[in-house]
């Protein structure tokens, strides 16, 4: 069996509809290519944002449900998702953003260079400089040369990393060579038993598979 190519959307949850489009639409200039709805609660909107065409790799959707409480971070969660924007425009995004009033800071994912900031509802994203499949959309408020290239990767929380590491590599991808672990230096949330929670960060090889980057700290 072939191995996966890659990510082809995430979807998270999100607070009010009209936050999440202003500032995915308005500030980011990602095109919403569909509202549809939640298929197991029709009352609740799915929102899909993307690049001009709707590509695979550039999907990032939302549930918005604005009467949940603020999110907790726990284990077997994806918690920040990692977008692909061109090297030459994390200036641009830089100054973009703190016009909006956005928390940043400056870190790298995998070596790379990025812009580290929350979403409206506390979704945390960074801005990778790297390639992605992502083509312009003309009526973005956002330069085409500057527009978000599509989805880089997602970082996800695990207590006991071994076995996620095993479905990775045995079930997503049977090629080892599209597989490479490094260590991350990410902050690692406290779990119940006293320990620490593991990271990985999963990353999109263009047509390649997966890079994955692992902090495999000891639990207590």
């Amino acid at each position: 069996m072939e191995g996966t190519l890659g990510l082809h959307h995430v979807t998270c949850l999100a607070g009010d509809p009209q936050e999440n489009l202003d500032f995915y639409l308005g500030v980011l200039g990602l095109r919403l290519v569909k509202r549809s709805v939640n298929q197991d609660d029709p009352a609740t909107y799915h929102l899909f944002y993307a690049d001009r065409q709707g590509t695979p790799g550039t999907a990032l959707t939302f549930f918005p449900y604005p009467h949940l409480p603020p999110h907790r971070l726990g284990v077997g969660q994806a918690v920040e998702v990692a977008l692909a924007v061109p090297q030459e425009s994390l200036g641009y995004w830089e100054a973009r953003l703190a016009r909006y009033g956005r928390p940043l800071e400056r870190g790298e994912r995998f070596g790379l260079p990025a812009l580290l900031f929350p979403d409206p509802h506390g979704l945390p994203l960074a801005f990778t400089a790297a390639e992605g499949p992502g083509l312009p959309w003309e009526e973005s408020p956002v330069p085409p040369e500057h527009q978000v290239r599509g989805l880089l990767g997602a970082r996800i929380l695990e207590r006991e990393v071994e076995a996620t590491l095993a479905f990775l590599q045995g079930v997503l991808a049977n090629d080892d060579a599209k597989l490479k672990v490094g260590r991350a230096k990410y902050s690692m949330l406290p779990n119940a038993r006293g320990g620490v929670v593991d990271d990985i960060y999963l990353f999109r090889l263009g047509a390649g598979g997966y890079l994955m980057e692992v902090n495999a700290a000891n639990n207590a």
